[in-house]
């Protein structure tokens, strides 16, 4: 005999997902290690402060929007005590594992897509001017895509959303020299339906960091 209808609700109740998790890549703000691009227009320690400025708004960023759960993924493993100190109530931190940034993109959605978290969406601390709407368009993207993508103007990308963490597409990608085009690339290949959302900038040299500014102000 099949369930009852309030059995079977039951019995898929501890299967429902928690819903969307939006994961902030953040590393250590070190002065002579950090934004070192920005360099000599700025000092070492302003380009600290430049890269803990963008790490606080892009943290208030998300968790300013209820439609998903907050996390702070934060390398080196030692400085959790800092990041304790910028995140706010309600925004859970965990250590990124891994080598390079690929493997850490992938361990972090596979991590919270085992706790039941769907779909998670991963961004960095990069870009001062991103939207909430690119956010909440990444959701409604993932509803009917497997995966979703924000290309960065300067090549990479700013955004990855996606339903179920697939390996397959952190493998064997030039990080440091990546370009959009060739990140759609494995997504079709493996049989992904990818969502493309607005580009943006990011702040890795001197004359974006104005670029940023003026729009700021404009």
């Amino acid at each position: 005999a099949g369930l009852s209808s309030t059995a079977a609700t039951t019995f898929l109740r501890g299967y429902e997902v928690k819903g969307s998790a939006l994961a902030v890549m953040a590393r250590t703000p070190v002065s002579g290690r950090t934004k070192t691009r920005l360099q000599p227009g700025l000092t070492p320690g302003q380009c600290a402060a430049v890269s803990q400025a963008f790490l606080r708004d892009t943290i208030a960023l998300a968790v300013s929007l209820p439609q998903y759960t907050p996390f702070l993924a934060f390398t080196p493993g030692n400085s959790r005590k800092l990041f304790e100190s910028l995140a706010p109530p309600g925004m859970e931190l965990v250590p990124q594992t891994g080598g390079n940034l690929g493997q850490r993109m992938y361990h972090l959605m596979r991590s919270l897509g085992a706790s039941e978290y769907s779909p998670v969406v991963v961004i960095g601390t990069d870009i001062p001017t991103l939207q909430p709407a690119i956010l909440l368009q990444a959701i409604e993207a993932l509803k009917t895509s497997d995966l979703c993508l924000g290309p960065a103007r300067d090549g990479g990308y700013y955004l990855i959303g996606a339903r179920h963490a697939d390996e397959r597409i952190f493998r064997d990608i030039p990080w440091q020299l990546i370009l959009f085009a060739y990140n759609a690339r494995p997504c079709h290949s493996h049989d992904n339906v990818y969502h493309r959302v607005i580009s943006y900038l990011i702040v890795e040299q001197r004359y974006y960091l104005k670029k940023h500014a003026y729009q700021a102000i404009s």
